[in-house]
């Protein structure tokens, strides 16, 4: 226990305030939600660890570093709705729901999904709201979202999750770059939807696993 409470701490101090996230709702939501209870061994260690944490055979969860560094960037109020993709055992979702009015946390991995509820109804957070379904579809029947939250590395964006923000909603993510001996090295995006129109900015680089739902479409090859 002491362990994870030194490990917590050296997250907040050693990894956030160094690298300026500095965002004052951001790292109360850190402080109050303790990582290494929604991941199960043998990787419990690494709850805190700066580098993504394997989930299953093909899901890895944000390191606590890339995840706050995205959502430092997202700056999302406490009057917007919140679309989780990939919300894995549901540590990120309940951090969005200290920031957000609500959080829709959307997982495809049966044996995620059923730690995310778990994890979930075990927490303090009221404000989320689970589903299960493909992550590249998202969940139109919940929205439209101030705000889509994709936690990893996605090859290629559908436009049926860009269609489901609002006017003048975003949609933040990482784009892969190369393999890394830790992973991927990644670039964060930024989308933003402005009438019938989308824009694309990209803000820092940064470690984060892939996420297969999300591959490139494959080339077309003579």
């Amino acid at each position: 226990m002491q362990h994870f409470k030194n490990a917590h701490r050296n997250m907040l101090f050693g990894q956030f305030l160094p690298n300026k996230l500095t965002d004052l709702r951001a790292l109360h939501a850190f402080k109050e939600v303790w990582r290494e209870e929604f991941i199960q061994e043998p990787v419990k260690a690494l709850s805190y660890s700066d580098q993504a944490i394997p989930l299953t055979k093909t899901r890895s969860a944000l390191s606590a570093l890339s995840f706050m560094r995205l959502l430092q960037a997202a700056k999302i109020s406490k009057k917007e709705h919140v679309l989780h993709i990939a919300a894995g055992t549901g540590y990120g979702s309940v951090v969005l729901s200290y920031l957000a009015k609500n959080v829709v946390a959307l997982e495809e991995d049966k044996d995620l999904t059923k730690q995310m509820l778990q994890n979930i109804e075990a927490s303090s957070a009221r404000n989320i709201e689970t589903d299960e379904g493909k992550l590249s579809e998202g969940a139109s029947k919940k929205g439209p979202y101030d705000v889509i939250f994709v936690e990893g590395a996605a090859e290629n964006i559908p436009f049926v999750l860009l269609d489901q923000l609002k006017n003048g909603g975003r949609l933040l993510v990482f784009e892969p770059l190369m393999k890394a001996p830790n992973g991927h090295l990644s670039r964060a995006c930024h989308y933003q939807k402005i009438e019938k129109t989308y824009t694309k900015t990209y803000l820092f680089e940064a470690g984060a696993p892939l996420l297969p739902a999300f591959a490139a479409f494959p080339k077309f090859q003579l």
